[in-house]
């Protein structure tokens, strides 16, 4: 198990792999499962934010990449983006 903390000076590198197929439309607990999958996605970057925060900024604790699947490969970011930015985005999925 990895147990080195994520800091400024050695940020933690997150890779999310999404599943966007035509599968993620059925139903599942009261909606579907792309929405469970948003907002899995929406809880944990706003867990990484509160993380990161340091005298309200946000410091560069984590570094993320946001890679989406169907048929295509499409990189949501794009690229390897620090969480500051991350946290500023709207998601297209």
């Amino acid at each position: 198990m990895y147990q080195n903390r994520a800091t400024s000076i050695d940020p933690a590198l997150v890779i999310f792999l999404l599943d966007i197929s035509g599968t993620m439309s059925k139903p599942f607990g009261g909606g579907t499962r792309i929405q469970v999958v948003q907002n899995a996605l929406k809880m944990t970057i706003t867990r990484m934010v509160q993380y990161s925060l340091r005298n309200k900024e946000i410091r560069p604790r984590y570094r993320i990449a946001m890679i989406a699947y169907s048929n295509d490969v499409y990189d949501l970011l794009p690229g390897v983006q620090t969480i500051d930015i991350v946290a500023k985005k709207e998601y297209p999925f």
